[in-house]
């Protein structure tokens, strides 16, 4: 959410991205999941670092596999 409102990203209309809160809530969710990640066992870190790996795999060939759109105009 910080990088669309950095982008200004609009959706259906002038009004650009808000959330309520602001930057508040997405730091906010960032810590908590920092916290519960800190009381993990090493198994559910391996399981997370394995997902992790295969899900960054996927994105790459995915991206790869994406034909380029025409020029833009």
């Amino acid at each position: 959410t910080i990088e669309l409102q950095r982008r200004d990203v609009r959706a259906d209309g002038a009004v650009p991205f808000r959330v309520p809160g602001g930057p508040v809530i997405p730091v906010l969710a960032s810590a908590i999941i920092v916290w519960l990640m800190s009381s993990s066992t090493r198994q559910e870190f391996i399981a997370l670092a394995v997902m992790l790996a295969v899900f960054t795999v996927v994105f790459f060939v995915m991206r790869l596999q994406r034909s380029p759109g025409p020029a833009p105009t």
